[in-house]
Parts: C-alpha cells; sequence; structure tokens
C-alpha cells in the first residue's frame, strides 16, 4: 500500500477526540508532512488518479481504436 494511503487510513481511524498530528503521522510513514496535509484535504490526488481524469478517452474506447487501427 502506498505510505501516504496508509497515513490517510490511519488518520480516519483516530477515535473522535484524539488529537490529530500531522507532523507525527508523516514521521511514523516517512512521508512530507505538506503532501500528507494537501492529500488529506482533497486538494491534491494521487498520480494515478490525476492522470486517469485528463485522458479524452475511456480505456474501452481506446482499446476499440487501437483495434480498429
Amino acid at each position: 500500500m502506498d505510505p501516504i494511503q496508509a497515513a490517510i487510513d490511519d488518520i480516519e481511524s483516530l477515535p473522535p477526540g484524539e488529537t490529530l498530528s500531522y507532523t507525527k503521522t508523516a514521521a511514523k510513514y516517512g512521508i512530507v508532512r505538506s503532501t500528507l496535509i494537501r492529500r488529506h484535504k482533497g486538494i491534491t490526488q494521487p498520480p494515478e488518479v490525476k492522470n486517469s481524469n485528463q485522458q479524452k478517452l475511456t480505456p474501452q474506447q481506446e482499446q476499440e481504436l487501437v483495434q480498429y487501427i
């Protein structure tokens, strides 16, 4: 599993009322704190999601085009 996703899962599993520390969580998983914050708040997306959103054709349309050619 991606370390950033594992850290986000860890953050989301915190019980209500427990203090959230991005710094400690980032250090625990060995990731950059600012990246963790942006990803957790939904400001940025994982690269594979971002790339799929930028495609003009769906994978099925792409496959059909390749077969046609």
